[in-house]
This record gives C-alpha cells, sequence and structure tokens, in this order.
C-alpha cells in the first residue's frame, strides 16, 4: 500500500511567486538536561550514533549544524565525524589548529585559527589547542547543502550521525545538545497521493504500480527531493520501488522486457524469456534499496524514505519552461530471477 507520495522542490522561481522567497531564518535545538538517547552520556572510542532533530518543516535552504560537546578535543588527529542520513560523510567537526592542512604553519600564533582545510571536505573551522582547553563545553558547526536538507526534512526528522573512530584519537566525547539553523519558506510542493493511498498488487513482470500526475509544475531551478511513504514485504534483495517520468498507462504483466516464448505458455515462469528490451523511463528515484537488518523484511512493513532528484534530471522530467502536467510511474521492480512483486 502506497499511503503518501509527494514532490518538494527547492527554490521555485521569484517570477511565479513571492511566497517561494525564504524568510526569517530559524534555530532547532536539542539540549537535554540529563541523559536523553545519545546525549549527556561519555562516549568511549570507538563509537557512532545517530541523533534525531524531529519536528521539522520543509526545508529548501542551506542548513547550519551546530554540534555541543565535552571531552578531550585538543591535539592532533582528534576530531568528531558527521554522517548523513545515508551514512554519507558530510565533515568533521572540533578539528585542531593545523590538523588535516598542508598549510598549518598559516595557524601558529593565532588565538582562533581559520585556515581552510586542504583536504576532507565540510570541515569545520579549525580551533586552536588553547580555545579547546579553556572551555568546559565546544561547540562547532559545519553547513549541509541545500540539495541535501531538501532530502533529509521531507519526512519531517533530520537524522545525522556523529563518530570517533578509525584516525580520530578521541578517547571520549559528551555530545550535549544540537541545534539547526535554516531559513523557512523557498519551497514548491506537492502532495500526490494522500490518504488513504492507493493498494494494489504490481503487474506481476513488469512491476507496474500506477502513474500520479503532478499539475502545473514550476520551472525547476534546483535540486528536488521526492518522498514516499509505502507499506510492503520491501526486501532490497528482491525488490525495489522506482519513480520515474513516464506517462505509462499500465504496460500490462511483461513489460517491454518479459514475453511468452510461443502460444499456448499460458502463465508458466519457465515459458517466459528476456527480449532484452529495456523501459524507456527516465529514473527520477530508486526507493528502500538498502538492507535494514530489523527481522522484518518477511512481513509487511511500513517505510517513508526520500530521495534527492539533481535539477539537471528535474529539468528533462519536468521541462525547462514548466506547465502543463507532468506524469510519475510507480514500479516495484524485481531485482534478479529470485526477486518478487509483493502487494504494495
Amino acid at each position: 500500500e502506497v499511503q503518501d507520495v509527494a514532490v518538494g522542490e527547492e527554490g521555485a522561481p521569484r517570477k511565479r511567486s513571492d511566497m517561494c522567497e525564504p524568510g526569517e531564518s530559524v534555530t532547532v535545538a536539542l539540549r537535554p538536561v540529563t541523559e536523553s538517547g545519545s546525549f549527556n552520556i561519555p562516549l568511549k572510542r570507538p563509537w557512532t550514533h545517530y541523533f534525531a532533530i524531529p519536528n521539522l518543516p520543509e526545508i529548501c535552504t542551506d542548513a547550519t549544524l551546530t554540534v555541543l560537546a565535552k571531552g578531550e578535543l585538543a591535539g592532533e588527529g582528534t576530531y568528531v565525524g558527521v554522517l548523513g542520513e545515508e551514512a554519507n560523510m558530510l565533515g568533521r567537526l572540533f578539528v585542531t589548529a593545523g590538523d588535516f592542512s598542508e598549510d598549518s604553519q598559516a595557524c601558529k600564533g593565532e588565538e582562533n585559527c581559520k585556515a581552510g582545510p586542504a583536504r576532507g571536505g565540510n570541515q569545520s573551522v579549525y580551533m586552536a589547542e588553547e580555545v579547546v582547553a579553556s572551555a568546559s563545553v565546544l561547540e562547532d558547526s559545519l553547513v549541509i547543502s541545500r540539495g541535501r536538507m531538501v532530502q533529509y526534512a521531507a519526512d519531517g526528522t533530520l537524522k545525522v550521525g556523529l563518530f570517533v573512530e578509525g584516525d580520530s584519537v578521541v578517547p571520549e566525547v559528551t555530545v550535549v545538545g544540537m541545534r539547526l539553523s535554516f531559513r523557512l519558506g523557498g519551497c514548491y510542493s506537492k502532495r500526490l497521493l494522500g490518504f488513504p493511498g492507493l493498494s494494489r498488487k504490481p503487474d506481476r513482470y513488469s512491476g507496474f504500480v500506477t502513474t500520479l500526475a503532478l499539475h502545473d509544475p514550476p520551472a525547476p531551478d534546483d535540486a528536488a527531493a521526492i518522498l514516499v511513504n509505502a507499506t510492503s514485504n520491501l526486501d532490497p534483495a528482491a525488490n525495489e520501488l522506482v519513480v520515474a517520468f513516464n506517462a505509462l498507462a499500465s504496460p500490462g504483466t511483461f513489460g517491454p522486457e518479459f514475453r511468452l516464448e510461443g502460444p499456448g505458455a499460458g502463465g508458466s515462469r519457465s515459458k517466459i524469456e528476456v527480449t532484452g528490451q529495456e523501459w524507456d523511463l527516465a529514473v527520477a528515484g530508486r526507493f528502500f534499496t538498502k538492507s535494514y537488518n530489523d527481522g522484518r523484511t518477511l512481513e509487511p512493513t511500513t517505510r517513508i524514505e526520500a530521495e534527492v532528484v539533481p535539477r539537471s534530471t528535474l529539468a528533462a522530467g519536468v521541462g525547462e519552461g514548466a506547465g502543463g502536467t507532468v506524469q510519475l510511474a510507480v514500479l516495484l521492480q524485481a531485482n534478479g530471477e529470485g526477486g518478487g512483486q509483493p502487494d504494495l
């Protein structure tokens, strides 16, 4: 059962509506006073913990993530790594002056060194050791890009991972708080399917479920996110849900990829052959492709997941000039011979 499909686009063109302009800046803060989740608990190396910032609106601007922590964060090789929702590296926090930098001499004698990182991506502002040593609670920040925030906030909750392992030698860290700062507004969004959703068995081989219409979208000027809320036996080893820009009516049982070997072959799987043809699909996103390792893959399970649609893909699917109607096909496709299409 597909309960919900929503499309949210970053920064609709200014000419369409002044309401699409980002407005005031806001900050959402988590600062528990006692032990709560992974907050205010001494974490001994090595560790990785995910933290959730709930009740977020749609976010279509860059956001600043600030982490407050205590620990032995001064010295060579000390940092706290930051992971996105897909375990991708977002950057490093609490990097001491000169660490991971080829231009460490630029930091000599500076009270607050601001030499940029020579490698490693979105690293934070470097801190001189005396600044670190003099503070009981340290705070450091990094910027999460617009494209990632559209994806991460699509389900209303940002889940960010912190870790100390590998070449980070911090023996112990206590995370005491977290803040997320961003600007409100600037989003175009459309709910394509609402409660109670659509429930059906996908076509046997093609995996076709339905086609949804997006009417009169604005011209895209940045990336977008597609969020899918679905209930099914979603097993990434056997199947994946695909959303594509394509005005498909039902392609029937087989689609272009399969056909019966001959007359009278019936529905026997042994009589089905591969045609060698492929779908003419402009894939916008592939969902539920990663294993959850929660022991529930054999039971119908509700999942919510968002995927980023790059601007180039969005422009090809929606059109540079926008307007009109855009069709989004939904398919639950089998992976390999052992895959299958359960009810969705």
